[in-house]
């Protein structure tokens, strides 16, 4: 089965009840803070697919469980999505190159790249926004610049303006 048709088939299960922690090489469950009631067996599977793809370790971020807008794919809406279809993460390798390898994926319907994060305790710089929304009718991308404001990238100058600033 494709990565693409098992995340398809796992949005709408909880990560905690399914058992793919066998088929999962780069994730334990202690990695997600105890969230996993709240979050869709689909994100651990794109997460540990992307993370294949990207060569390079990748942290689940310790600020992912909380602060986020209340739209946001991070908390379950009932209606829209029963399980968390979102995860932050820091990846430990160049961000250009996290970021690029994310877009690569056709199973991210939202990505986010926060240059300006840090984790101090891993040495970490700069994140991304990583989630499983359909992509309806296209692909959300976005960026938040050092004043901390949103920029969502719609044209090449956007993208043009974001490569600058991980440059």
């Amino acid at each position: 089965m494709s990565c693409l048709t098992s995340i398809e088939l796992g949005r709408d299960l909880p990560a905690s009840t399914v058992s793919l922690w066998s088929d999962i090489d780069h994730f334990r469950p202690a990695e997600f803070s105890g969230h996993l009631d709240e979050m869709s067996a689909a994100v651990i599977l794109a997460l540990d697919c992307y993370r294949q793809a990207l060569g390079h370790p990748l942290y689940v971020s310790p600020a992912n469980w909380g602060g986020h807008s209340a739209r946001s794919f991070h908390y379950q809406v009932p209606g829209r999505n029963e399980f968390a279809w979102a995860i932050d993460v820091f990846p430990d390798c160049d961000l250009v190159y996290a970021w690029l390898v994310a877009v690569k994926c056709s199973f991210w319907g939202g990505i986010g790249c926060y240059p300006f994060w840090a984790w101090g305790d891993k040495d970490l710089h700069g994140g991304l926004h990583l989630d499983i929304r359909r992509q309806d009718p296209c692909r959300s991308m976005w960026w938040r610049n050092k004043a901390d404001r949103m920029l969502y990238l719609a044209n090449g100058q956007d993208v043009r303006g974001l490569l600058s600033i991980l440059a």
